[in-house]
């Protein structure tokens, strides 16, 4: 994998790898491939096999390291985390009446 200067950058200036409780990077480019394959192929135990979860964990390492797929930035971010959010947006359920317009807004994130 040979990622720009450029790209090494952003991974580290906007959060994509993870850092300590100091603020320190804890993770390379490599390591973050590794833990978001890892997550994303965990979902196959509920389709397969364990070898299955494993092939298609090398599998997307292999595109994500070939630079020939990127998931979304809050799956490059969270995926394998605690905060594990992997969708850029989602819909809340929200009636046409004031009643559930407060209640959906007291339940979004702060």
């Amino acid at each position: 994998m040979k990622l720009t200067d450029n790209a090494l950058t952003v991974l580290t200036k906007r959060d994509y790898l993870k850092r300590d409780k100091e603020g320190r990077v804890v993770e390379t480019p490599d390591k973050m491939f590794r833990r978001v394959a890892e997550a994303i192929a965990v979902v196959e135990q509920n389709y397969g096999s364990k070898i299955a979860v494993k092939q298609w964990e090398k599998r997307f390492y292999e595109v994500m390291t070939n630079l020939e797929f990127l998931p979304n930035t809050p799956t490059l971010m969270h995926a394998g985390t605690r905060f594990n959010q992997l969708s850029a947006c989602f819909v809340l359920p929200l009636e046409d009446n004031l009643e559930s317009i407060f209640k959906t807004w007291n339940k979004r994130r702060p």
